[in-house]
């Protein structure tokens, strides 16, 4: 009984192992997409004139939020930016 218990419990760290190891190539696949994703963030601020933070979605490859300003774009009154905020 013992025997099969320490069998099963090395199969189980084993298949853990294999599926917790990191692929190599994802590393520099990150890198590649987050040096992509600056740099389209880098043109965008430029385009626009946004001032602010950007956060981005690897898997989608796009933009997920933007926190900021754009200096274009001013308004006048707080009811104003509470209804920019809820559009």
């Amino acid at each position: 009984m013992k025997a099969k218990a320490l069998i099963m419990l090395m199969l189980i760290l084993l298949c853990t192992a294999i599926f917790a190891s990191e692929d190599p190539n994802d590393a520099t696949e990150h890198a590649r997409k987050t040096q992509e994703l600056n740099q389209l963030a880098d043109r965008f601020r430029a385009e626009t004139g946004f001032e602010g933070d950007i956060t981005f979605n690897h898997q989608d490859m796009k933009f997920s939020q933007l926190y900021g300003t754009f200096k274009d774009i001013h308004f006048t009154a707080h009811h104003d930016t509470m209804s920019a905020e809820g559009a």
